[in-house]
């Protein structure tokens, strides 16, 4: 019963992104020599349907890593957009790491 628990609470990268309400949904496609393919339908508002992204950044790359305590967690737009974060509790957003009190890698930031 604990391992069922613990599954519950970690979450895939899309589901992360599922529950920022950027996406409608998103799944995986297919694997071909090891890699995943990742179909993402991304929500669109309005009667002139105008994407919810307007913008993605990545902040750590592979030659310059970006980590940052719980504190430091930056606000994107001051706290209308999210940063994604990989932790050692896995990949959330900052508002949740915050919650929890956790420091991690900062991946990228939406708005």
């Amino acid at each position: 019963k604990e391992k069922e628990k613990e599954k519950e609470k970690e979450k895939t990268p899309l589901e992360t992104e599922k529950a920022t309400g950027f996406s409608i949904s998103s799944g995986v496609l297919e694997k071909k020599n090891s890699r995943l393919k990742i179909i993402l339908y991304l929500k669109y508002h309005g009667r002139d349907k105008k994407p919810c992204i307007t913008n993605l950044k990545r902040i750590s790359k592979p030659g310059l890593r970006i980590y940052t305590t719980y504190k430091e967690i930056p606000k994107i737009l001051g706290g209308i957009g999210i940063a994604i974060l990989s932790t050692s509790q896995g990949i959330m957003t900052d508002r949740e790491a915050r919650f929890r009190k956790i420091g991690g890698e900062v991946l990228c930031a939406i708005w």
